[in-house]
C-alpha cells in the first residue's frame, strides 16, 4: 500500500510539472499578468495558440507561497523554434536548485511556420521579449538573467536596448539594462551570419541578420555594454549555421558579443547541440558574479557527464557530475535534452 502511495505521489508531481511546462504559465503568474497588464497582454505572452506538447510558454509560481531566491532566467529561442525547445534547459536548472518560479520563456513569431531563411528580426518579436523581461522583473521583484540562443540573441539585445524599431519605427522606450543581471548568448547571431544572402528575407539590409543590416549595425554601435550588468557568449568553431567570419573580415567572429565580460569557445560542436551541451558552462557564468574567465573546453569521453576539463571552475567537482553518472541519472538528462530536437 505504501509503495502504491509513493507511486501516486510521484505521478502527481510529474503531472504537475507536465502541466506547468507543456501548457502555459502557472495560474499565479497568469493572475498577476491579467491583474497588472490585462487579458490581451496575457494572451500575447502566454501563446496558447502554440498548443499543448509544443509549449508556447512556461514560468511562474506553482504555489502562491513559493519564495523566489534566485534571479529568474528568461530563455529566448532561435528562429523557427518555440519556448518548448528549452525543456531540456528547464529540467537541467530544476536539477540545480532552481524552481518553476525562476525559469521563464515565451514564443515569439509563428513557432517555425516561416522557414528560418526568411525569418526577419521583426519589431513584434522584439516587443514580445521586451514585454516578458519587464513582466518577469515586476512579478519577481528581482533583476533577471537571460539565456538567448541563435537568432534569439539579436532579438533579446534589441529588446533591452530599446529605442525605435528599424522596420516599423515604433518606439520601444528606454533601455532595460538595469533590469538584467547577466546576459548569455549561446551560438548567437552577434554580428551576423557568415553565409547570409541579402537577397533572402532573413538577411535583408534592414531588419535581417546580414552583418551590415540596419538592425545589426545598431546593436553593435554602442561602445559600452548595454545587455546587462554582465554578459558572456558561447560559440563553437564548428557552428555550421552561424558560421565564423562576418562583416567580410577574418577578425570579426559572427557569434561574438561586443563588450562582453568573457566567453567560452567550443572546438567541435554543431549549432544545434551547443545549447544543451554547455548547460554547465551557462550555470557557471550565471553563478560567477562577473568573474567567469573563458577558456577552451574540450568535449570527449571523460569520466564526467560531458568530459570537461576545466582548471578554472573544476566543473567535474563543483557540479557533481561524477555523482550524476554513477547514479545513472545522465541517461535521463540526455533523454530530456533530446526533447529539444523532438519539439523543434
Amino acid at each position: 500500500m505504501k509503495h502504491l502511495q509513493s507511486i501516486l505521489i510521484s505521478f502527481t508531481v510529474f503531472l504537475s510539472l507536465s502541466v506547468q511546462i507543456f501548457a502555459d504559465f502557472s495560474l499565479n503568474f497568469k493572475n498577476f499578468i491579467q491583474r497588472t497588464y490585462g487579458a490581451q497582454v496575457l494572451q500575447q505572452l502566454e501563446r496558447p495558440d502554440m498548443g499543448l506538447g509544443l509549449s508556447g510558454s512556461f514560468g511562474g509560481k506553482t504555489f502562491d507561497t513559493d519564495f523566489i531566491r534566485r534571479d529568474p532566467i528568461i530563455f529566448v529561442h532561435g528562429a523557427g523554434q518555440r519556448a518548448g525547445n528549452f525543456i531540456g534547459s528547464y529540467f537541467y536548472f530544476l536539477g540545480k536548485g532552481y524552481t518553476a518560479a525562476e525559469l521563464y520563456s515565451t514564443t515569439y513569431g509563428d513557432g517555425g511556420i516561416t522557414p528560418q531563411r526568411y525569418k526577419t528580426l521583426a519589431c513584434d518579436d522584439v516587443k514580445q521579449i521586451r514585454g516578458l523581461i519587464q513582466t518577469v522583473a515586476a512579478y519577481t521583484n528581482r533583476t533577471v538573467n537571460i539565456i538567448a540562443f541563435g537568432e534569439g540573441t539579436p532579438i533579446a539585445r534589441k529588446a533591452i536596448l530599446g529605442g525605435s524599431c528599424v522596420d516599423t519605427r515604433d518606439s520601444l522606450g528606454a533601455a532595460l539594462t538595469t533590469l538584467v543581471n547577466t546576459f548569455i548568448s549561446v551560438a548567437g547571431v552577434g554580428y551576423g551570419k557568415q553565409f547570409c544572402n541579402p537577397q533572402e528575407g532573413g538577411c535583408n539590409l534592414n531588419n535581417g541578420m546580414y552583418c551590415n543590416s540596419a538592425f545589426m549595425t545598431e546593436l553593435n554601435t554602442p561602445a559600452t555594454r548595454f545587455e546587462g550588468r554582465f554578459s558572456y557568449y558561447i560559440y563553437s568553431d564548428n557552428d555550421q549555421v552561424i558560421g565564423q567570419n562576418c562583416c567580410n573580415t577574418t577578425v570579426t567572429l559572427c557569434s561574438q558579443l561586443k563588450n562582453s565580460n568573457s566567453y567560452s569557445r567550443q572546438s567541435n560542436m554543431l549549432h544545434d547541440s551547443i545549447l544543451s551541451m554547455t548547460q554547465d558552462i551557462q550555470l557557471a557564468m550565471l553563478s560567477s558574479g562577473g568573474t567567469y574567465n573563458g577558456t577552451l573546453y574540450q568535449y570527449g569521453y571523460g569520466n564526467n557527464l560531458y568530459g570537461i576539463n576545466d582548471p578554472l571552475y573544476n566543473l567535474n567537482g563543483l557540479f557533481g557530475y561524477n555523482g550524476f553518472v554513477n547514479n545513472g541519472i545522465n541517461t535521463g538528462i540526455n533523454a530530456l535534452n533530446g526533447l529539444n530536437g523532438f519539439l523543434g
